[in-house]
């Protein structure tokens, strides 16, 4: 059974297409040919600037050599001995250089091969998808103490430990953000609930007025930071809205000098 869609009205052979939308389409057409001309024109002007540019510095570096070589010519004796000596000298520094560059390298691969090999040979310990041997353990392990962290490093969670890691690893913006959503996600957790007792000697879990202003105070300023974060997204939405509005009005600007022109064009013919 044949389909019961219309055609595309956008193609040529549709019924639908008037004289006007043809002749547009043609225009377009022929501006995009414009178009793509001047294109092709600007890469050959390019090409040929390029090729003018070669030949240019060919010809400056003959007439270099030329007139070396006329200076040596001219020159006197003595003045050719010490030309001669500071070649051989320019020849033994790269020489020098040479060496020195190779002797690098081959040291970089022998401590690359000998990382491998001691990666290959200690343990690893995965702690949420990141790895680090034994070798890495013990850095860590000297940094802290030099940061002023006590020795019993090992009594520490490692869920903890890792969190210090990635903390470090952030930048101040990144870490200020992860600070105040960690704060947030806190605040919205239930709290264990802590009564005032009348008799100080029976209570355990005793709170004095002021430390519960401190903790109403906290949680007011979690709040405010949180209206903060959510005020900075709402703004940064508006902004994007404004982007996506000022570029629909400049499509519609465009499309309307578009049409300009066609009726100017069609005027014209």
């Amino acid at each position: 059974m044949p389909s019961q869609k219309p055609g595309n009205p956008n193609n040529a052979l549709h019924p639908i297409v008037t004289t006007r939308q043809l002749a547009r389409r043609r225009y377009r057409q022929r501006r995009q040919q414009r178009r793509q001309q001047q294109q092709l024109q600007q890469r050959e002007e390019l090409r040929q600037r390029q090729l003018q540019e070669t030949q240019r510095r060919r010809q400056q570096q003959q007439r270099d050599r030329q007139r070396q070589q006329q200076r040596e010519q001219n020159e006197t004796p003595i003045q050719q001995q010490q030309r001669q000596q500071r070649q051989q000298e320019r020849i033994q520094r790269q020489q020098v250089q040479q060496q020195e560059r190779l002797q690098r390298q081959q040291e970089q691969r022998q401590e690359r091969e000998r990382q491998r090999q001691q990666r290959q040979s200690t343990p690893i310990i995965a702690t949420r998808h990141r790895y680090r041997s034994d070798s890495d353990i013990e850095r860590e392990h000297q940094y802290y103490l030099s940061r002023g962290f006590s020795e019993d490093l090992d009594d520490v969670d490692p869920h903890e430990h890792l969190q210090l890691l990635e903390l470090e690893s952030m930048d101040p913006i990144e870490r200020a953000a992860h600070e105040q959503l960690e704060q947030y996600e806190q605040s919205l957790r239930p709290q264990p609930s802590t009564s005032l007792h009348l008799h100080i000697e029976h209570s355990v879990q005793y709170q004095t007025e002021e430390e519960l202003l401190q903790a109403q105070q906290v949680k007011q300023d979690e709040l405010e930071r949180h209206v903060e974060v959510q005020l900075l997204i709402l703004q940064q939405d508006q902004l994007e809205q404004s982007y996506q509005i000022q570029a629909a009005e400049i499509l519609e600007e465009e499309e309307n000098e578009e049409d300009l022109e066609f009726k100017f064009s069609q005027l014209s013919h």
